[in-house]
């Protein structure tokens, strides 16, 4: 299993990959659902005490003028408030996955760039190639690739 364009899951390790992007998911949308109920409870809060007092005051602005503004600056703080709280669930699932991924993949980038792409191989060839690699450099994928040339 490939992720993130070039990242090789370690084999057997793929329904615990599967499960950390369940994870990154559900936690990007409940912190977008968690942050657009603090922005609603917050305009609310804020709206409650503000608006009696626009409208008891003396201006010569008509009403609906004045009682136009509140809910304008409550729509904003609270797009505002959910913006933030969407950042910041997008960063913590952010580092929480990348903290997962490192663990369950490593990076496959030298046969992607060696061979022009990933091998229609198996997993486990993958990963003995990238610890052939590591092992004995350059050379190993060399000779596997003229060995796959010369199969053809």
């Amino acid at each position: 299993m490939i992720v993130d364009g070039y990242r090789l899951v370690r084999p057997g390790q793929e329904p615990e990959m599967r499960a950390a992007l369940r994870a990154r998911r559900l936690t990007e949308i409940g912190g977008t659902a968690l942050g657009v109920v603090v922005a609603l409870s917050a305009g609310a809060v804020a709206g409650v005490p503000v608006l009696p007092v626009i409208l008891a005051v003396e201006s010569p602005v008509p009403t609906w003028m004045r009682m136009l503004w509140p809910p304008v600056v409550l729509i904003v703080l609270a797009f505002a408030i959910a913006f933030r709280g969407w950042l910041l669930a997008l960063r913590i699932a952010e580092r929480r996955y990348t903290r997962r991924r490192d663990e369950l993949t490593r990076s496959a980038y030298a046969i992607y760039d060696f061979f022009g792409g990933i091998p229609d191989v198996p997993a486990e060839q993958l990963w003995e190639m990238l610890d052939r690699r590591d092992h004995a450099g350059w050379s190993a994928l060399s000779d596997l690739h003229r060995a796959r040339r010369d199969e053809s």
